[in-house]
């Protein structure tokens, strides 16, 4: 079985991976599924297991900056800035339900900050 990795955001900081994030959370096994309950303020983030063109892990909640980039059925070449989200048991890039492609991440896209620490980047277009 995988290592889950994840990181927790507090409201003023990220917590990753260590003994104090893991006593904040109450999981138990229902149904054969893992649930877990995270106090507020904090909020649990995923990795996602595909790396950028830097070699950094992407966690849900990053915002990916990429050149090249097929959106949909447009295939020109575009700039983005695209949030990652765990949509209906995927990783996405943003809203639109495309799935992340580790490829594609690890050749073009890279990360810019997070929606926690950077609320001011605009997400979207740039072209």
């Amino acid at each position: 079985m995988p290592t889950m990795k994840f990181r927790l955001w507090s409201g003023k900081e990220f917590l990753q991976n260590n003994v104090s994030v893991l006593k904040l959370i109450r999981s138990e096994y229902d149904d054969g599924g893992l649930t877990a309950e995270v106090p507020e303020p904090f909020v649990l983030l995923r990795a996602t297991g595909v790396h950028d063109k830097h070699d950094r892990e992407i966690y849900e909640g990053d915002l990916l900056y990429g050149e090249h980039i097929k959106m949909g059925a447009d295939s020109k070449e575009q700039r983005w800035i695209v949030e990652v989200v765990f949509e209906e048991g995927a990783f996405c890039y943003g809203r639109s339900g495309d799935p992340l492609d580790a490829r594609e991440c690890a050749a073009y896209m890279e990360i810019v900050g997070n929606k926690y620490q950077n609320p001011d980047i605009n997400y979207g277009q740039l072209d």
